[in-house]
């Protein structure tokens, strides 16, 4: 129901729609736990790596910014019969976090992980059932219209005629004057919904109580006809999509090269680098390595600590055996190369 003892549903919508363009955006200006950790946490830390962690860009998630605007953009649709302003705000709501999130990205935020374009795909079906969801709530928005469970009788008030007090909700009194020309209403059910009536047309009202004039009905059947048309769509694509991927894959190859190869060989290229099996630990400024090094180029490491060898940053360097095996092994190369040098 839109009304209930005075509070209104459209109200609440628009304080939804107020957050989302208000509340999000100063949350990224202020940015308040990350200034808290530069500015206090981290010259008031007892170590180096503490110090680091405080400094530590945070991190996006792209699953996030498509959930985020999957949400707004159902809610929007949702709601779009009875508050179409809010495609408005959707829209404000879209440019101003487009412009938030592109300066956290390059300003503020970290880089993150390298995903494919799955995650995009994967929205498209929700892009779609918001669409399904848009019919479906447009066809009952506008079928239930006016949302007062009032229907106009064929009896008129004559044995009413004057002046009446009304009690109110909140206790107060109003006056009221009823007139010869004036209509007998009485309650009828308009919510369509919640008594399952599919689709929403004009001839799912009741014989007895109707509520809609000539111009609604005509739309009504529109609008559910449509509705219906709409939602197979969707239900067949949506089956189409998840059946189609199953079977090709049985079928089909995963995997086929788009372009020609370019003359340019890798070495060649000074931006790739080499996969290295190295672990993240939060608070350091490089990785460390969890593998021999000693046959590897240089440049396909990806980084190089000024003070430190790669040594310092290698774990296996921890195992005493491992060490002291490595040591002799750089030894005897070392005599090798200085033996044949002089050969």
């Amino acid at each position: 129901d839109t009304l209930q003892d005075g509070s209104y549903l459209i109200d609440y919508v628009y304080v939804m729609f107020l957050f989302d363009l208000i509340l999000t955006p100063v949350l990224y200006i202020l940015d308040i736990f990350g200034n808290l950790s530069r500015h206090y946490f981290g010259p008031r830390a007892t170590c180096q790596r503490r110090m680091n962690l405080c400094f530590k860009a945070g991190q996006y998630d792209i699953g996030q910014m498509y959930t985020n605007v999957t949400r707004i953009l159902f809610f929007t649709l949702f709601y779009s019969t009875i508050f179409p302003l809010g495609y408005f705000f959707a829209f404000a709501i879209f440019t101003i976090a487009h412009l938030m999130e592109k300066f956290c990205i390059l300003r503020s935020w970290g880089q993150s992980p390298q995903v494919n374009a799955s995650v995009s795909k994967l929205t498209n079906i929700f892009f779609v059932i918001c669409l399904m969801f848009f019919a479906i709530m447009s066809a009952y928005n506008y079928a239930q219209f006016p949302f007062d469970s009032v229907c106009e009788t064929e009896y008129s008030a004559d044995d009413y005629v004057g002046t009446w007090t009304l009690t109110l909700f909140d206790d107060s009194e109003s006056s009221v004057e009823v007139t010869e020309n004036d209509s007998i209403y009485e309650s009828c059910g308009q919510n369509l919904m919640h008594n399952l009536v599919y689709p929403p047309t004009a001839a799912s009202q009741p014989d007895s109580t109707k509520w809609m004039n000539a111009s609604q009905e005509t739309f009504s059947t529109m609008y559910g006809w449509t509705m219906i048309l709409i939602t197979v769509s969707v239900i067949v694509t949506v089956i189409y999509w998840t059946l189609s991927k199953s079977i090709r894959s049985l079928f089909c190859r995963g995997y086929q090269p788009v372009g020609e190869p370019t003359p340019d060989r890798f070495s060649d290229v000074p931006s790739i680098n080499g996969y290295i099996p190295q672990v993240k630990v939060p608070g350091y400024q490089f990785p460390f390595l969890v593998c021999d090094i000693d046959t590897i180029n240089e440049g396909l490491m990806g980084w190089k600590d000024p003070y430190n060898s790669y040594d310092f940053w290698n774990l296996i360097y921890d195992i005493p055996e491992v060490a002291e095996k490595k040591r002799q092994e750089r030894i005897l190369h070392a005599d090798e190369a200085y033996v044949g040098d002089e050969g």
